[in-house]
């Protein structure tokens, strides 16, 4: 009998023990993780012609959803998950194979109530959780005072979600050292990953991977860049390299307007007047603004400046302010009309200037009489 005893541990020991590569296992949760995501952004967007405060609201019964169709097709018809079967995995009733020297497989099926028990904890009980977490936040709990009941069981819910954040730590410390429940969930139910074909490899190609994070890299790269790339000003850069001429809807528009203003608000019927006038080098009279942020705009400096006249397509180098305007005037007029404007203005500036100081002597004389009396 000894001998038999004996014989049996020897051939105990003799067998391997069961491992499953921890990285499949964890990497099975993360593809199943990835695949609730895009199937809860499909069902989200079915919200986006209602107002957002709807898609808040449905958004964790979206949730439930989606976690109820994906155990529908897996654990409930004793199927493994798309991210297990992804990695060659699939559930197992541990139950049925208490020895730990077991050599045998997946070759037990998850009773009716492991089904039941992983979709009362798994489904149902996140759903749960976050409706009376909402429930909780918008009625102001966390308010009451202490000795409030609402109050108690509030600090009881924030108790359990400490205790079960806790848990899940050590089990996942547990999981790296042994290999075999990735959760609590799986501990309590005693289910456990396996291969469900030992002579396959590893279904999934890290290719696809590598290319998605390249690609992520690069356009995170790009958004934070773009802001500081003037498109606009490369735009005309390129037009005063190549002095490319357009053709402008705004050559024959009257003097009056604002040619820049007309082109913002895109409306031909609405009256852009001139605010504060400046003259371009080309002859063109533009509201100060328009013309100065279109000259920045343009090259990112506005000694720099590559903007092309909304009236000739000529590039504006220089702007000075124009302190007589006529409206009857052209844009073909010469320099001598240029000169009569200014000096027609010269001679009102001094006229006032001659007024003002008459006025002046007119207050000091009748200063000092009164000071005499």
């Amino acid at each position: 009998m000894s001998n038999y005893k004996q014989t049996l541990k020897s051939a105990r020991q003799a067998v391997p023990y069961l491992k499953i590569m921890r990285s499949c296992q964890l990497d099975s949760i993360i593809i199943d993780k990835e695949i609730f995501s895009i199937l809860r952004e499909l069902f989200l967007q079915i919200f986006e012609v209602y107002k957002p405060s709807v898609r808040d609201k449905y958004e964790a019964e979206i949730k439930f959803f989606v976690n109820l169709i994906i155990y529908r097709f897996s654990v409930l018809e004793s199927k493994p998950t798309y991210g297990c079967k992804l990695q060659n995995l699939k559930y197992r009733n541990e139950s049925s194979h208490s020895n730990k020297y077991s050599m045998f497989n997946a070759s037990s099926d998850l009773s009716k109530e492991q089904k039941l028990m992983y979709f009362s904890l798994k489904v149902l009980t996140p759903y749960l959780y976050e409706k009376l977490n909402e429930y909780m936040t918008n009625n102001g709990w966390s308010e009451y005072n202490n000795r409030n009941p609402k109050k108690k069981i509030w600090k009881l819910f924030q108790l359990l979600e400490k205790m079960y954040k806790l848990s899940s730590l050590i089990n996942f410390y547990t999981f790296l050292y042994n290999g075999k429940y990735t959760s609590v969930v799986d501990r309590l139910l005693n289910i456990r990953l396996v291969y469900d074909n030992e002579n396959a490899n590893r279904i999934i190609s890290n290719d696809y991977l590598s290319f998605q994070l390249v690609w992520s890299v690069l356009t995170n790269f790009l958004l934070f860049i773009l802001p500081f790339i003037n498109i606009k000003g490369m735009k005309n850069y390129l037009k005063g390299l190549l002095n490319l001429k357009r053709i402008n809807k705004y050559k024959d528009l009257a003097y009056d307007q604002c040619a820049i203003c007309k082109e913002n608000k895109g409306d031909e019927d609405t009256p852009c007047p001139i605010h504060i006038p400046y003259i371009t080098n080309c002859g063109h009279v533009f509201c100060y603004y328009c013309i100065k942020s279109e000259m920045i705009n343009s090259s990112g400096n506005a000694k720099k400046s590559m903007y092309m006249c909304p009236r000739c397509s000529t590039i504006v180098n220089d702007i000075e302010p124009f302190y007589y305007y006529n409206s009857n005037s052209s844009s073909d007029s010469d320099s001598d009309s240029d000169s009569d404007s200014y000096s027609n203005s010269d001679d009102n500036d001094e006229e006032l200037e001659e007024e003002e100081e008459s006025n002046d002597d007119e207050v000091y004389s009748l200063s000092s009489e009164n000071n005499e009396k």
